[in-house]
């Protein structure tokens, strides 16, 4: 883990992976914490291999912010 943040409502954790490299796989995922046994899902990737920043805005919009090796977009 790298990065985390909680939505307002308090129901989800978004965390932030570092990867060792950018295959193409996830480093964004949500858990839902009203179902702590559950693994939490993936939801995207940056085009680098991890995020460094995460923030939910009050409407639950999570905004990510990605690290080394990533390209603007």
């Amino acid at each position: 883990m790298q990065s985390l943040a909680v939505d307002p409502t308090g129901r989800y954790l978004y965390i932030g992976v570092i990867l060792k490299a950018d295959q193409g796989k996830a480093n964004l995922f949500r858990w839902d914490l009203s179902t702590p046994d559950t693994p939490a899902v993936d939801i995207g990737r940056t085009g680098g291999r991890d995020i460094r920043a995460l923030a939910v805005a009050p409407d639950g919009t999570v905004f990510a912010a990605g690290g080394r090796g990533v390209q603007g977009k």
